[in-house]
């Protein structure tokens, strides 16, 4: 499995690096252990007005639509989870991007696959 980026020329966005970097290895491993496709994770970047909207989609077996709610809970835990995870995680990544006054949602894409969405504010420097 490889990852595979589209270039859309710079983007920078101003943040705490270490933790947002924390934030995406975390989606990132995610993504890399739950697909076996052997398809590409497709990360999809794309810059609004106001916000980056960044995806993170793999093509894996997708998740259990009543684990969905509860993904970004510390702690929890989905049914087809492996043993060796501690469910802090996907917590993690959440509180980064909300401390960024970002958010992030997760749901099933319709053919196949999960999809992780990151919404991150633009702010101008001054």
């Amino acid at each position: 499995t490889f990852i595979k980026i589209p270039n859309n020329g710079s983007m920078q966005f101003h943040g705490d690096y270490e933790w947002l970097k924390e934030a995406f290895m975390n989606l990132l491993k995610n993504a890399l252990e739950h697909d076996n496709s052997g398809k590409p994770i497709e990360i999809t970047l794309v810059k609004k007005e106001e916000y980056y909207n960044i995806a993170i989609r793999d093509y894996g077996t997708g998740m259990m639509e009543q684990d969905i709610p509860n993904l970004f809970d510390r702690f929890y835990m989905p049914q087809n989870v492996k043993a060796n995870h501690t469910g802090i995680g996907l917590n993690l990544a959440k509180l980064i991007f909300e401390g960024h006054f970002g958010s992030i949602h997760a749901y099933n894409h319709e053919t196949g696959g999960a999809v992780f969405q990151i919404l991150l504010p633009i702010y101008p420097l001054k």
